[in-house]
C-alpha cells in the first residue's frame, strides 16, 4: 500500500486479527522497516487503540486482550480501503484528501465508541445491573 494511513490500517488489521505479531513479520507484511511499525504503533496508541508491547525473544505487539474496534466503523474502514486494497482493487484515487476524511472518520468512530462505552460504564455504576 503506497500511503502510511492505509499501512495504519492494514496494522490494526493484523493486530486485531489475534496473537502477538513481531516487529519483523509486521514490517514484512506492511513493507516498511521495523522503525516505521514503531511510528505506526504509536499513531494507533495516539487513537487510543489498545496496543501492548511484549518483551523478550517472541515479543512484538498485540491488542489488548478483549478490545475489538467497533463493527460499524471496522466495516466501513474495511469495505472503503483493506479489502479492495488487498484485493489489489483501486476503487478511489487515494490522496491526502481521501485519507484525512478516513482519517476523520476513524478518530470520530473511536471518540463515540469511547464515549458510549464510558457513559453505559458510568450508568451501571449508578444504577446497577438491569433485573
Amino acid at each position: 500500500m503506497p500511503r502510511p494511513t492505509g499501512r495504519v490500517l492494514t496494522l490494526l488489521e493484523l493486530l486485531q486479527s489475534g496473537g502477538t505479531r513481531s516487529v519483523a513479520e509486521l514490517a514484512d507484511r506492511l513493507g516498511v522497516e521495523g522503525r516505521t511499525v514503531r511510528r505506526y504503533v504509536d499513531q494507533l496508541i495516539d487513537l487510543d487503540v489498545p496496543v501492548e508491547s511484549v518483551r523478550g525473544r517472541y515479543g512484538g505487539y498485540r491488542l489488548a486482550p478483549g478490545y475489538r474496534l467497533p463493527g460499524a466503523v471496522w466495516w466501513t474502514v474495511g469495505a472503503l480501503w483493506i479489502m479492495p486494497a488487498n484485493m489489489g482493487m483501486p476503487v478511489f484515487q487515494w490522496n491526502d484528501v481521501t485519507s484525512s476524511s478516513l482519517g476523520a472518520h476513524l478518530v470520530f468512530g473511536l471518540l463515540a465508541g469511547a464515549t458510549f462505552a464510558g457513559i453505559a460504564q458510568a450508568m451501571g455504576k449508578r444504577t446497577g445491573p438491569a433485573r
